[in-house]
């Protein structure tokens, strides 16, 4: 835990981030809260802090990350009952088209996990 402190800003976030992914330190709360062992009033605020940021930054990381996988989801949903042409080969097929006004031919070929997923 010498690493995990809030002498600076980038060492704060940093244990603020560790604080984020992993389990309750005790170590780091025992050592803030010593800080203020001669002033109460700071030492609530700052057990309070370490408390609602620990229960709060899981909640909204995992907010988040529930609302992209869902996004993705409905994304991809979507695109299957639709039946429409896949993104990457409407825009070949675009690329094609305007190479062809040019006087240009762009050849493609699928690669074996292409082959693999279809």
């Amino acid at each position: 835990f010498e690493i995990l402190n809030f002498n600076d800003i980038p060492s704060g976030f940093v244990t603020l981030f560790f604080f984020m992914i992993s389990t309750w330190m005790d170590p780091i709360v025992q050592i803030c809260e010593a800080v203020y062992a001669h002033h109460p009033v700071q030492r609530m605020v700052a057990l309070a802090f370490m408390l609602s940021f620990y229960v709060a930054s899981p909640l909204i990381a995992f907010n988040v990350f529930t609302a992209f996988s869902i996004d993705v989801y409905s994304k991809v949903r979507e695109q299957l009952e639709s039946g429409d042409e896949d993104p990457v080969a409407a825009n070949l097929s675009d690329l094609r088209v305007t190479l062809a006004e040019r006087g240009l031919v762009l050849r493609t070929a699928q690669s074996m996990d292409g082959n693999r997923s279809q």
